[in-house]
């Protein structure tokens, strides 16, 4: 029971580092820049809204 815990964890681990496998993707990287200077804020907080 022990052992197929393990291997679970470890198939999980692979699973994980595939998918969250850091890539250098160009056209990502610039139009996130294009969003920052457009907006003025990060595209991740666009969700948030201020009242004053």
């Amino acid at each position: 029971m022990k052992n197929r815990g393990i291997a679970h964890a470890h198939e999980a681990a692979r699973i994980y580092q595939r998918y969250y496998k850091p890539s250098f993707n160009i056209l990502r990287l610039l139009k996130s820049v294009l969003a920052v200077f457009i907006s003025g804020s990060s595209p991740a907080s666009g969700g948030l809204v201020r009242r004053k």
